[in-house]
């Protein structure tokens, strides 16, 4: 369904009211030069959009071009520019990216889609449960990756048939609990191309539950580390009993914080969110405390603007000997953010007693013009997935206007699972939109006086955050006997003498 945002009552306010731009043909923020000449594609193509090259028939062909966009915005960003004369992708063809910036195909004249252009990210990983003492507990889920971003702009008319399609859509959250192996390991993230976070990687078995990673966000332009992060998640806590803090996720200055490690009757504190500049701008929750709290808290979510990273979620404290504290869920991330990871489960002390659950990580945002925050789902049969990843965005320009055809398909929609979904991301047209039945999965606009380089934007969704594990049933003292050594340590700090 398509709605109006501000951005398109503002432009529409400019034409209206600066002389000479009603009439004038829509702006595209880029144009192509026509180097590469054709592009008319009988057989699968994959771009490489870091390397600036394409593969077809089995030749690699070079010259993309790297361009910048967004000078004038929050979020400038790098895109990967192929130039074509004319573009036609035949009935069956599968265009792929297999690289991490955003794809941005253009012609100096028509196009027509007539196949897939896919750019859907990765399903997270499963968690696997564990065997012997750990058979009832398993690793976490690792996050879906977050939905790319694409772009196709034409200097006449722009062409989606009814057999095309344009997918970027946000990968499902990993579940938890998994029965073909039994090696208690967490699942790994799941992957992403064109600019979308990668999922964080879920927790694995341990006394006192490993925290799940923050999912990472849309990639931004690069720096001498690598390719930037927006917004990433913080990482879970670890459980009661020694467990794991995870680390954020993304690279650079935009890793999100480690989350702390559990002590023998407490949960480690999950690790903040942060945004594109590496700034705390979401606390991770508090793991819980001996006795105290039924679980470890959640991490807080990210603020609803901007690349923002979602909080870790607090470990699990170890409640008494038969009874282990569940890991706090990650916060949600923000439009174009990642995730916060799942804190773990508390131990307990064998027989029969009851180890706490894994946190659950948390949804990955949209991508576009905003993309959508990820939202909270409910979690099924006890056991908590990892987050889902955000959908991710398509931008659509021509001069002459864009034509979709029933049948034809666009995607942003976030990913999946029994603990969250991930955000919707979004479709912008510049020019003129004929819809003649196309079916339109996400938030849509369609500005008819298109958008200048320095404004135009386009982010791929966030990578949702893996899940935290389960606490295990663990040989040990009994809490009561660590309550008092802890508090004859106090004590004798107390008294401790003073230096001369």
């Amino acid at each position: 369904m398509t709605r109006r945002s501000s951005l398109a009552w503002i432009v529409a306010l400019i034409v209206n009211v600066v002389p000479g731009l009603a009439v004038a043909a829509p702006i595209l923020p880029f144009t192509s030069d026509g180097h590469l000449n054709a592009f008319s594609a009988t057989s699968d193509v994959v771009f490489h959009t870091e390397d600036g090259s394409f593969t077809m028939n089995g030749m690699t062909t070079t010259g993309g071009r790297l361009v910048s966009a967004g000078a004038s915005t929050s979020l400038p960003s790098f895109y990967m520019v192929y130039d074509f004369t004319n573009i036609n992708i035949a009935a069956g063809v599968r265009i792929t990216v297999d690289q991490n910036l955003p794809l941005i195909l253009l012609a100096e004249t028509t196009a027509s889609v007539n196949g897939t252009i896919d750019l859907r990210a990765g399903q997270g990983n499963p968690g696997f449960v564990g065997s012997g003492i750990a058979a009832g507990s398993s690793g976490g889920g690792g996050g879906g990756g977050g939905g790319g971003a694409f772009g196709l702009f034409v200097g006449d008319t722009l062409t989606v048939r009814s057999s095309g399609k344009i997918l970027a859509s946000g990968g499902n959250g990993g579940s938890s609990d998994d029965t073909t192996k039994n090696t208690g390991r967490g699942g790994s993230g799941g992957s992403a191309v064109a600019g979308g976070g990668f999922g964080g990687d879920g927790g694995s078995l341990q006394a006192g539950g490993n925290g799940g990673r923050g999912g990472a966000g849309a990639v931004l332009k690069p720096n001498p580390n690598g390719f930037r992060f927006g917004g990433s998640g913080g990482g879970g806590g670890g459980g009661a009993s020694g467990g794991t803090g995870a680390a954020g996720g993304g690279n650079g200055v935009n890793v999100g914080g480690t989350g702390g490690n559990g002590g023998a009757i407490s949960g480690g504190d999950g690790g903040g969110g942060v945004n594109p500049v590496g700034m705390v701008v979401a606390n991770g929750g508090t793991g819980g405390g001996p006795g105290g709290q039924a679980a470890g808290k959640p991490g807080d979510d990210a603020p609803g603007t901007g690349a923002n990273g979602g909080g870790g979620g607090g470990g699990g404290s170890k409640l008494n000997d038969q009874l282990g504290a569940n890991g706090g869920r990650g916060g949600l991330g923000g439009p174009n953010g990642g995730g916060g990871g799942g804190g773990g489960g508390g131990a307990c002390i064998p027989v029969g007693c009851t180890p706490g659950g894994l946190g659950a990580g948390a949804a990955g945002g949209g991508g576009g013009f905003p993309g959508k925050n990820g939202t909270a789902g409910t979690a099924l049969n006890g056991k908590r997935a990892a987050g889902a990843g955000g959908g991710g965005a398509i931008a659509l320009g021509a001069i002459n206007g864009t034509t979709l055809f029933a049948g034809a398909l666009l995607d942003v929609t976030g990913g999946t699972s029994d603990s969250s979904t991930g955000g919707t991301g979004f479709v912008l047209f510049l020019g003129t939109l004929g819809n003649q039945g196309g079916d339109i999965r996400g938030n849509s606009d369609s500005l008819s006086a298109g958008l200048a380089n320095d404004n135009f934007f386009e982010l791929a969704g966030g990578g949702g955050g893996g899940s935290g594990a389960d606490g295990l049933p663990v040989s040990g003292p009994s809490t009561l006997w660590l309550l008092g050594l802890s508090m004859a340590g106090v004590a004798g700090w107390r008294h401790r003498p003073r230096m001369g």
